[in-house]
Formats: structure tokens, C-alpha cells, sequence
């Protein structure tokens, strides 16, 4: 929406927005449309709790196991807000940012722990293929060696059936890899 003073000093007040907001619409000659829609809820603040989950979050995304770019577009998260928050120039996430990157790690946790719990092909190739997941580090960290590398890409891309890889070792470095993702 165009710039108004009024309507910008009443969704100031109404949304408890910092009073410097107003410059920048000022300067933008605009109102974000978002302000203006019947959904919009000002996020709430993230709790000591949440704070806490937040750590568990970024401590997760330093594994190296997990793709961020992906992980953030799977909760609704912008990459670069991950990005500010952990480097501190963003104090928090908010409670729904927090509880929706918690989310995507848990799933992805649990299809892990679920991929395992039987010998399947077609599970096992769906977590290889997971673009949220990144292979060659979790296979580094549970002590394969190239040649486990090239079999299990070998099997990502249907050149080799299950019995050709060391299922055991596998399954060993992504169980290992699941329980540092804990949030």
C-alpha cells in the first residue's frame, strides 16, 4: 500500500512495531501488504526454552548431515534470517520459526530411524535421495572408506542392488548421525 502517516502510526501501534519502522516506510513510499491482511499475527518471541531448542538447532546444522538451504525452506524459514540469527546480528527466532525448524529435524531424524528398522531397498534409496541429507559426510563420520562411498552411490543410482553395499556400516553411520541430530 501507498505510504500514509496515519495508517503507518496505526499499524505501528497495533502491531507494537519499532517507531523507526515508520522512516522506512517513509523512505519506501510503502506500507507491506502483509500488515494489511486478516492473517497476519506479529510473531511471537522466542522463550528461554525456545532459546534453548535454538542451540539444539544450530548445534544439529553443524554436524554437517543436514542440507540448511533445504532445511529452511522445508519449515518456512528464509536462509538468510538462519544465517543472521546464528551470527547474532538477530537476537531470536521467533517461537514458530523455532518450532518448525525443530520439526523438519525430527522428521528427518525419524526417517532415518525408520529406514532401518527393516531391510528395505526402496526405503533406504528414498533416504539416499533425500535432498535434506547429505551423504558422504555421515558415511565419513561413521568410518567408511571410499570404497563404501562409491558402492553406496552405486546403489543411490540403481547400478548395484543392497547385497553389494556393507548395509551394517551404513546403517551404523546414519543411526550415529540420527542421534546427533537430537533437538
Amino acid at each position: 500500500m501507498q505510504f500514509n502517516e496515519e495508517k503507518a502510526q496505526e499499524i505501528i501501534s497495533k502491531f507494537d512495531l519499532d517507531p523507526k519502522t515508520i522512516r522506512v516506510w517513509k523512505s519506501r513510499d510503502k506500507i507491506p501488504d502483509k500488515y494489511f491482511s486478516d492473517d497476519y499475527q506479529k510473531p511471537v518471541e522466542a522463550s528461554k526454552s525456545d532459546l534453548i531448542i535454538q542451540q539444539r538447532i544450530f548445534k544439529a546444522m553443524e554436524t554437517g548431515y543436514l542440507q540448511l538451504s533445504v532445511i529452511c525452506e522445508l519449515a518456512g524459514v528464509k536462509r538468510e534470517k538462519y544465517m543472521d540469527v546464528q551470527r547474532g546480528k538477530v537476537s531470536a527466532f521467533s517461537a514458530q520459526e523455532v518450532l518448525a525448524l525443530k520439526k523438519e529435524i525430527t522428521k528427518i531424524k525419524l526417517l532415518i530411524v525408520k529406514t532401518f528398522e527393516k531391510k528395505s531397498t526402496i526405503a533406504l534409496r528414498a533416504l539416499l535421495e533425500s535432498s535434506a541429507i547429505l551423504v558422504n559426510p555421515i558415511l565419513k563420520d561413521g568410518g567408511a572408506d571410499k570404497l563404501d562411498y562409491d558402492r553406496v552411490s552405486r546403489f543411490k543410482r540403481r547400478v548395484v542392488e543392497i547385497d553389494a553395499i556393507n548395509y551394517e556400516l551404513v546403517k551404523d553411520c546414519f543411526i550415529k548421525a540420527a542421534l546427533q541430530l537430537s533437538t
